[in-house]
């Protein structure tokens, strides 16, 4: 909820016509999936996906491996340049950002001090936002 809310905040009146979304579909063109991937959030500007965000919860962190290939199938999108994982219980996110090579690079956004910061869309958001009603453990 607090990722829709600052996403909402800081896209509203946009000129590039950028809008959140939760739940819907960014599919590569060059194949079709027997499973559907579908970001918990995504930054769409058009017609096209530019940032998906996926949240990761404690379970899945046990199921580590089954991460990778989730988010090799929603970087393989092809105008995704940007893909976040935001972790549920603790106030860190990593970002995946695609390079002009083709490759892509990894930056870490944690603490509720820190800031996430979107380039392909020009948006910065305070973590303490994002995770303002998020009540964390231990």
């Amino acid at each position: 909820m607090g990722l829709g809310s600052a996403l909402g905040n800081r896209l509203r009146g946009n000129k590039v016509g950028s809008r959140p979304e939760a739940g819907s579909g960014a599919a590569p063109r060059s194949q079709q999936l027997p499973v559907a991937r579908i970001p918990d959030a995504t930054v769409r500007c058009g017609d096209l996906p530019r940032v998906v965000f996926d949240v990761v919860s404690p379970s899945e962190l046990r199921a580590w491996r089954a991460k990778s290939p989730r988010r090799r199938h929603l970087q393989d999108v092809e105008s995704v340049p940007e893909t976040v994982e935001i972790y549920q219980d603790e106030a860190a996110i990593h970002i995946y950002r695609r390079e002009a090579s083709g490759q892509w690079s990894f930056d870490t956004a944690d603490g509720p001090d820190a800031i996430l910061s979107l380039h392909s869309v020009g948006l910065e958001i305070p973590l303490a936002e994002i995770y303002e009603f998020v009540v964390m453990l231990g």
